[in-house]
């Protein structure tokens, strides 16, 4: 009985603690803005970007990395690879949570090399967004991350 209830318990834990279930079509994750919370892998696996749908209108871009070069200098994207996009920065517009802000648009990683930043967008920034991808490259313009682009659907909450 106890064993019949602890399987019980875990199965109801495993089921509320999965994030969104993102489709997948010819490599291009495609996510919608009812379900809020999205999480992206970068290819190499060394960190991810998640997107939330806030419920005032806004997106959230967190990049998370690890494994970056303590002494580096870099530039976080949320473009498509003609680099039609955003760049992370201004100040004002960003959060550094691991890591600090070093420059108009540049971060650096802590002395462990990870680096962790936030970025609050307008819903409206985003529509009709279709194979995009966020990219953090070094100040010599070498990219060291890359997500798979990503399709957003359903904008309007």
């Amino acid at each position: 009985m106890r064993m019949l209830l602890f399987l019980s318990a875990l199965i109801v834990m495993v089921a509320g603690c999965s994030f969104s279930t993102d489709q997948r079509e010819n490599d291009i994750v495609k996510i919608q803005a009812s379900q809020h919370i999205h999480d992206i892998p970068f290819e190499n696996g060394q960190g991810r970007a998640i997107v939330v749908f806030e419920e005032q209108g806004t997106v959230d871009f967190v990049v998370l990395a690890h494994s970056l070069d303590p002494e580096g200098e870099y530039t976080i994207f949320f473009k498509t690879n003609d680099n039609r996009g955003v760049l992370f920065g201004a100040e004002d517009n960003v959060k550094t949570k691991v890591g600090k802000f070093v420059g108009e648009l540049t971060f650096k990683p802590n002395a462990q090399g990870e680096l962790m930043v936030s970025m609050q967008n307008p819903i409206r920034m985003i529509e009709g967004t279709q194979g995009y991808l966020f990219v953090i490259e070094t100040e010599e313009g070498e990219e060291v991350r890359r997500t798979v682009p990503i399709e957003i659907t359903q904008i309007t909450q």
